[in-house]
């Protein structure tokens, strides 16, 4: 009787207290990993993953020293486990949905494919990501539209922000022009118009010459833009290189300029 009462009263004692050191060291050694591993990935994502994580070993601890102690008892636990595996699997199947978008959207968060505001296409829909969970991904477009995606079904993913647009300019002009002396005010212009034109991403450059024919010389004008800027920032070098151009005498009726973009 006293071996029972032993058995009975300090054995889920022992279990309880060894489960919770248990979950301590995981959980220490987990936030450890993220820390090295995960160290890319910004903090907010970090600890939403360390807490799904953190959760199913905690409930897989709980539930494997829920079944020692009802063993404990004299439990029949090969039938109650038995029994909640057929509504474990009734469950999963009416879950599948859920589990597959909980699944998708932590390889999205881990694999760094998108991240809240950045500009994507998703199918045929493109726009701004406002929000990014486990379930669904939420995009607005430029028209003020909101699309709700379920994380299972994005298969493919045009991710605007991974790398910079270009804005280019073919400025053309009389092949009588000296041809570096206007490369070297084009230069000029460009440095005064990188302290002007908003969303650069790097200088304006002056490529040079791109082709001459027989009446007209052409040059060619870069600029690395921020995503999805680059229409805007080529309106404005348009504008502003005519205005430079007239106002230093460039342009006259022996020297006809075109600009435009490509």
């Amino acid at each position: 009787m006293q071996r029972l009462l032993i058995k009975e009263v300090i054995g889920p004692i022992i279990i309880t207290v060894v489960s919770i050191v248990l979950y301590n060291l995981i959980k220490k050694i987990l936030l450890k990993v993220f820390s090295v591993k995960f160290s890319k990935i910004d903090l907010k994502r970090q600890k939403t993953l360390q807490s799904i994580f953190l959760n199913v070993i905690k409930y897989f601890i709980f539930i494997v020293s829920l079944f020692m102690i009802l063993d404990i008892y004299g439990v029949d636990t090969k039938t109650l486990l038995a029994s909640l595996g057929v509504v474990g699997l009734a469950v999963s199947l009416s879950l599948q949905d859920l589990l597959k978008d909980i699944i998708s959207g932590m390889a999205i968060i881990v694999e760094s494919q998108y991240q809240v505001g950045d500009i994507v296409t998703i199918g045929n829909f493109k726009g701004e990501v406002i929000e990014l969970g486990m379930k669904t991904t939420k995009l607005k477009s430029y028209g003020g539209e909101v699309k709700i995606i379920s994380n299972r079904n994005i298969t493919e993913v045009i991710n605007h922000n991974l790398k910079h647009s270009m804005a280019i300019l073919e400025i053309s002009m009389s092949s009588k022009v000296d041809i570096e002396s206007m490369q070297q005010k084009l230069e000029e212009i460009s440095q005064y118009l990188n302290t002007k034109i908003k969303n650069l991403k790097n200088n304006i450059k002056v490529l040079g010459v791109d082709k001459i024919d027989e009446s007209k010389v052409y040059y060619r004008v870069v600029a690395e833009t921020q995503p999805l800027k680059n229409t805007e920032v080529q309106r404005n070098l348009i504008k502003e290189f005519k205005k430079e151009l007239d106002t230093r005498g460039i342009i006259n009726e022996n020297n006809q300029v075109v600009i435009k973009s490509e």
